[in-house]
């Protein structure tokens, strides 16, 4: 399964958009209780889901997420040099 690249993640509505691999079309899945929520191999919370990411949905239910399973994230940032006077 190629994964799909989160373009929208809204957590008033608990919804996450996702764009398909070749960016063609999109779907919008409901994040409910039920739904597994995994980032980067770990358990996580939808706010923990950033766009950008790639992401494979399971839903079993119509457009009710039952396992999101996101990879990726910001690089780290890294510091900057001071300048010497």
């Amino acid at each position: 399964m190629t994964p799909n690249a989160v373009v929208a993640v809204d957590l008033q509505n608990l919804t996450l958009k996702v764009a398909s691999a070749n960016g063609k079309s999109s779907a919008v899945y409901n994040v409910t209780l039920l739904t597994e929520t995994v980032v980067n191999g770990k358990s996580a919370k939808l706010e923990d889901i950033k766009v950008g990411m790639t992401a494979n949905v399971t839903a079993t239910d119509g457009n009710n997420a039952s396992r999101i399973e996101a990879k990726g994230g910001l690089p780290p940032v890294k510091p900057t040099p001071k300048k010497k006077k």
